[in-house]
This record gives C-alpha cells, sequence and structure tokens, in this order.
C-alpha cells in the first residue's frame, strides 16, 4: 500500500527536524570544546620552576644560554656566541665569583667581581692591562703590555707609584724611606717623593724629599 502524501510530507517534516536538531548539537558541542581549551589556557601559571638545568637553543638546535647548577655547588648562568664560544658569564661562587665578558675567541676581557671587589681588563694575551682593587684600600692599577705594573694609584697612603721598563720606581705620596739615624723603614708623608730601584720583591731605596733632620747628640 503505497503511502499517501500527507504522510510523505510528514515524514519529510520529521527528517528535517531532526537534522536542525542535530546541527545544533554539533554547534553547541563545538563551543563546549572551545570553553575547555579557553579555560584551560587562561589557568594559573605556575610560580615554581625547578631543574637541574635550563637551556634555551636557537632554531638550529644550538644552545645560545645555559642556566645550571649541576656538577657545581654554585649557580652558573652563561651565554653563548658564534662558534658556541661563551660570550658573558655568570658564576655565583668558587675562587672567582663574578660577571665575565669575553671576546669572539672566548678570552675573558672583562671580570667584574674576585673574591674582593675588583673590576679587571685583559689583553688578548690574557694578561691584566687596568685594574681596580678593593682589597688593600681602593687601588686603581696600570699595566703595560706584558702584563707588568707601571702605575698605581690609591691603597692605604695614598701614593702615586710610577715604575719603567727598568724597574725604577717613584712614589708621590705615603711611602716608606730608611730612618737616617736607625736605618729603619719609616712611613713617610704625603707630601713626600720617595725614589727606588726594584731588584725582584725588595726595594733598594735611592733618594727621598724632603729630606728628614738629622739629629744629632748634644756634646757635653
Amino acid at each position: 500500500m503505497e503511502a499517501s502524501k500527507e504522510e510523505i510530507l510528514e515524514r519529510l517534516e520529521k527528517l528535517e527536524r531532526e537534522n536542525r536538531w542535530l546541527k545544533r548539537s554539533g554547534v553547541a558541542a563545538a563551543a563546549l570544546a572551545s570553553l575547555f581549551v579557553i579555560l584551560g589556557v587562561a589557568s594559573p601559571v605556575p610560580q615554581t620552576l625547578t631543574a637541574h638545568q635550563i637551556l634555551l637553543t636557537d632554531s638550529s638546535g644550538r644552545v645560545r644560554v645555559k642556566l645550571s647548577a649541576v656538577g657545581r655547588k654554585f649557580p652558573f648562568l652563561a651565554l653563548y656566541g658564534p662558534g658556541d664560544r661563551t660570550m658573558l658569564s655568570l658564576d655565583g661562587g668558587g675562587t672567582q665569583p663574578g660577571l665575565a665578558i669575553h671576546d669572539v675567541s672566548g678570552k675573558t676581557r672583562i671580570l667584574l667581581g674576585g673574591l674582593s671587589p675588583d673590576l679587571s681588563f685583559y689583553n688578548a694575551a690574557g694578561d691584566t692591562i687596568v685594574s681596580l682593587d678593593g682589597s688593600l684600600g681602593p687601588r686603581l692599577m696600570l699595566f703595560d703590555s706584558a702584563g707588568k705594573l707601571r702605575a698605581e694609584f690609591g691603597g692605604q697612603g695614598p701614593t702615586l707609584s710610577l715604575i719603567d721598563s727598568s724597574d725604577y720606581e717613584t712614589d708621590v705620596g705615603v711611602s716608606s724611606a730608611p730612618n737616617p739615624l736607625t736605618g729603619d723603614m719609616q712611613q713617610t708623608t704625603a707630601a713626600s717623593i720617595v725614589m727606588f730601584k726594584r731588584e725582584g720583591q725588595e726595594r733598594k731605596y735611592l733618594w727621598r724629599a724632603p729630606q728628614p733632620p738629622r739629629v744629632t747628640a748634644r756634646k757635653r
């Protein structure tokens, strides 16, 4: 028995209603999934990150930044440049705690820190050329290309010391010079000039100004 025209139309309307319901259900499900994603992204950021070592790499996979406590008693931060050479390092302890800046070959050129307050500059050979030291009173020291001390200013004096390539030295300010009576070395005043000849670690006294007065015994 064939269906009447009215039955066919009724079936078509039913299918259309079911189709609209399915579409609405799909949209609702997609919206609900999007809501979960948004809520997940907006979740609180962790306040603590615990790790032995953190590495930051570039697009080619080369390490460019390293923050590490592996194999060390103190934390260490390093930034790497061309050729994977260290360009900047920050050491949190050991014999040289401080900040070091390196050249493109990886050699240290500037060091700030150390066991005492110190700022040092180095040449390509690794010799100190300028040093600002605070361990024995603030001192500024200048060195030649061979790493030999040529000028020093400051210290507990204060004193300005000038040393030439022949190891002759002139101190302007507080220094030491022999007592004319006893021969013992005594401290001079800031209004003094004392000259020496360096022989290894020793300084041979040559001359001073002003000359101290000689005290002679009175004849009875």
